[in-house]
């Protein structure tokens, strides 16, 4: 997920910054040597899986993390919480 929204950050900062570098076409967009082709473009029901999937996911890890006993959990990290504000500790 964090590649797809690192791709999505990197066409709106093309399109926002060099409209003019950025070509648009039919079945692609092309922009700093990039080109992203119609089959590798999500759709919003794509992200909604993936956002629903990573959400499992980290339910996943959160309750593991319960689960697991203080002699366990002595010298880890706990996982921020989630949608954490410090982002040093993000998990992608």
């Amino acid at each position: 997920m964090g590649e797809r929204a690192a791709l999505l950050a990197d066409i709106a900062d093309a399109l926002s910054h060099f409209p003019d570098a950025v070509e648009v076409g039919a079945d692609h967009i092309s922009f700093a040597n990039r080109r992203v082709d119609s089959d590798e473009w999500m759709d919003l029901r794509n992200i909604a899986t993936m956002v629903h999937t990573w959400r499992e996911q980290r339910a996943g890890v959160d309750e593991m993390w319960r689960a697991m006993s203080v002699e366990e959990r002595a010298g880890m990290i706990e996982p921020p919480a989630m949608g954490g504000v410090d982002i040093s500790r993000a998990w992608v």
